[in-house]
């Protein structure tokens, strides 16, 4: 099997007691379940023999299951070095948030040092970028920040529903924004639903 075969290659790699190894999208053709395998797996035993490893992959599931630190790069560019929590918390750029994913954007005006005005209020963040007084700019909203719940006379509606096994996660249409949302009770497509933002979190870029 695939996962067999990079499991007997890393071995032999392993084999001339390296200081460093090159991995170069090694789990590309092997199937989910074996791939979360055979990466915590592979780690184990990196981390046991003390070896660094250097790992290529497009895959931000992978790269969150096997490294320590992380670079996102863009164009053979650094982007933006650090630990996993920290690139997916406090991204540098709009770049590097959105290829970490899990996130969406809310159209603002910058107010004041925290505030920013929106179609659904003001909303506390935190500026990642130089962002001018009463300039337009975006709000990265993580799903756990977007709290939904059934109110007929709000303007925003639900657009979409993905069962994610243990909860829902759903798209909603703020004014034409597409947001990710979450919500303690079961909604519908097309239901109308009031919007809490919860501010701890969210970033603003210009």
């Amino acid at each position: 099997s695939g996962g067999q075969q990079q499991r007997v290659a890393i071995a032999r790699s392993l084999a001339y007691s390296p200081d460093l190894l090159l991995l170069d999208e090694p789990f590309s053709n092997i199937d989910t379940q074996v791939r979360h395998e055979l990466i915590s797996e592979i780690r184990k035993i990196f981390k046991a023999q003390g070896v660094t490893a250097i790992f290529v992959t497009h895959s931000r599931e992978e790269a969150f299951a096997f490294a320590d630190k992380m670079a996102v790069m863009n164009h053979g560019v650094i982007e933006q070095y650090g630990t996993a929590s920290e690139l997916y918390y406090q991204p540098s750029s709009k770049f590097v948030a959105d290829f970490l994913g899990g996130g969406s954007y809310l159209a603002a005006t910058r107010i004041s040092d925290t505030e920013y005005e929106t179609h659904i209020g003001v909303v506390e963040a935190s500026a990642q970028q130089e962002i001018q007084m009463q300039s337009a700019c975006s709000l990265l909203l993580r799903p756990q920040h977007v709290q939904i719940q059934s109110d007929e006379d709000s303007a925003v509606t639900v657009l979409e529903q993905h069962f994610m096994g243990d909860h829902c996660r759903y798209v909603i249409d703020a004014n034409g924004d597409r947001l990710l949302a979450i919500a303690s009770q079961p909604l519908h497509i097309g239901e109308r639903v009031a919007v809490k933002i919860e501010t701890q979190g969210v970033l603003a870029f210009a």
